[in-house]
């Protein structure tokens, strides 16, 4: 003889093993299937393999994660089609700005990894310096509104204006030695 509490342990893992089965159940092809986003991501890969220069590449590949994000289901293919751009041109900074709008309100922690990521890797100096300036910015709004760091929002936003500005006046970098002494 069953007592109450194990019928309700049963209903219990009756409903669960339901919800489970929902869950998991195939999906079918047409609109926002998986297969149709697999898809579209094969083909934009396959349309910048065509592409004549690395920008051209990287606008192709951006394009497409674009239109993947918007597409339910779409984002780790969109989130793909980002890096392949940022390494397709690695001195064109709109990726950056993609992959900001695809995290910044579903993923900020992903989002500061990947910026994080990207000022590591990116050199701050020569033709790879608007992408640092575009890393730096997005981590300074990042810090400023999502993840209320001041701190980290005001060093973050002192080094966006240095890189956006250019080399300073006085930098030595740029100058040669001086005569004399």
């Amino acid at each position: 003889m069953m007592d109450w509490q194990n019928i309700v342990v049963l209903a219990g893992a009756l409903v669960f093993m339901a919800f489970l089965l929902w869950r998991m159940r195939p999906v079918r092809k047409g609109v926002g299937a998986v297969g149709s986003l697999a898809q579209s991501a094969m083909q934009a890969r396959a349309k910048a393999r065509e592409a004549t220069s690395p920008r051209e590449r990287a606008m192709v590949l951006h394009q497409a994660a674009g239109h993947l994000s918007t597409q339910r289901g779409g984002g780790f293919a969109a989130m793909s089609l980002y890096f392949r751009a940022l390494h397709a041109d690695p001195t064109w900074p709109d990726p950056i700005e993609g992959l900001r709008r695809l995290l910044w309100f579903r993923r900020p922690r992903s989002l500061e990894r990947i910026l994080w990521k990207r000022l590591s890797v990116a050199p701050w100096q020569g033709e790879q310096r608007p992408v640092a300036a575009a890393a730096a910015k997005a981590l300074a709004e990042l810090y400023r509104s999502r993840l209320h760091n001041r701190s980290r929002a005001l060093v973050m936003g002192r080094i966006a204006a240095e890189l956006m500005a250019g080399p300073a006046a006085g930098s030595h970098d740029d100058q040669a030695p001086e005569e004399g002494g």
